[in-house]
């Protein structure tokens, strides 16, 4: 009898609810799934939990029931390259809101200790206002996002697993990837691992812009996360055709 495939997936609020891309697949496929999203969450922590996911699985290593990597296939949908993390104690004085009583981040299994979402409309916490007024900048952003990219890339061709990586919304910019700090990593990263658009966002905001959103508030906000509708779309048109063409479903 043919294993049941283990999809491992990680991301921000695109990759974290269950009418997103992720659940969609799991429905289709009937896979086992290990989601470690978490709305805001950068793509540091999202690097991390992949490589921790598959390593708790037991590829690779002794476990007492390993998974096969030609049942694993692995989906990241990267986050926007400003969002951050620091780790954290439970008594840490700077930690404000919006994970002010609980962290539902950790990498790995503890109670209190563990990585603290850092963004940067959430200046009304000390840390975050520091960290955006003196330690940001959209170099060293850009340069983190490609390594936590490169690292996961290189890790998952070392076991040889199957996999597909996209972003929440256009993270690159093309003049900044010619600056020197940054187009040699840029230019080692395999993008043909990634899906043919430039993000989830003008995707759906290019094919259903009226049915894969909500409709604006009084106020004129509007939510770009692409509802139910807008993920099956993405799903069907964009992951689907990739998955079949590059031979990671059959």
């Amino acid at each position: 009898m043919e294993s049941k495939k283990t999809l491992i997936v990680s991301g921000c609020s695109f990759t974290a609810h269950d009418h997103n891309w992720p659940f969609i697949l799991q429905e289709l496929f009937d896979f086992n799934m290990i989601n470690s999203a978490v709305p805001s969450q950068g793509n540091g922590l999202i690097s991390r939990k992949i490589i921790h996911d598959i390593n708790q699985a037991g590829v690779g290593w002794a476990n007492i029931a390993p998974i096969n990597t030609e049942d694993i296939v692995v989906g990241v949908m990267w986050s926007a390259i400003d969002r951050s993390e620091r780790y954290i104690s439970h008594d840490d004085m700077y930690v404000g809101p919006p994970f002010q009583s609980y962290n539902p981040t950790n990498v790995t299994e503890y109670k209190w200790d563990g990585w603290r979402l850092m963004m940067p409309d959430w200046q009304s916490s000390e840390d975050c206002e520091l960290h955006y007024k003196v330690f940001n900048h959209v170099i060293s952003s850009t340069v983190y996002t490609l390594e936590h990219i490169l690292r996961v890339q290189w890790y998952l061709k070392r076991l040889n697993i199957k996999y597909f990586m996209s972003t929440m919304q256009k993270l690159f910019d093309p003049e900044l990837v010619k600056i020197r700090e940054i187009s040699y990593l840029y230019n080692m990263v395999n993008w043909e691992k990634f899906l043919p658009v430039e993000g989830c966002i003008e995707w759906v905001q290019d094919n259903y812009k009226l049915e894969g959103f909500d409709p604006p508030k009084e106020d004129g906000f509007q939510d770009l996360h692409p509802t139910r509708f807008g993920h099956e779309k993405f799903t069907e048109e964009i992951i689907l055709p990739y998955l079949k063409q590059n031979d990671i479903i059959l």
